[in-house]
């Protein structure tokens, strides 16, 4: 009778084991595996976003650097030369 039982146990877990799931059913391996790779590509999404913000940010303020950089570079190139003259005589001519 006992050997009957086992045999009867066996064949249900065999029976179980090789049961059709339903469409849509997932695992408890096959969930977690879901839930992971969402929380990957929500971090990648995250951490992407970020660069792409600070990436933008510094190539503006690059270019704003190099504008002022040139805005000064115009002005001081009109600028009359003084290295020639001494500073008793800039300032008699500044005085006037």
């Amino acid at each position: 009778m006992r050997q009957d039982n086992t045999k009867a146990f066996r064949l249900r877990l065999i029976r179980m084991g090789r049961r059709k799931r339903q469409s849509g059913e997932l695992s408890l391996i096959e969930a977690g595996a879901y839930m992971a790779g969402a929380a990957l590509l929500a971090i990648a999404v995250i951490k992407g976003g970020a660069y792409v913000y600070t990436l933008i940010k510094s190539q503006q303020f690059t270019s704003e650097a190099q504008m002022f950089h040139t805005g000064i570079l115009n002005a001081t190139q009109n600028d009359a030369d003084f290295s020639g003259e001494t500073l008793t005589t800039l300032a008699t001519k500044r005085s006037r």
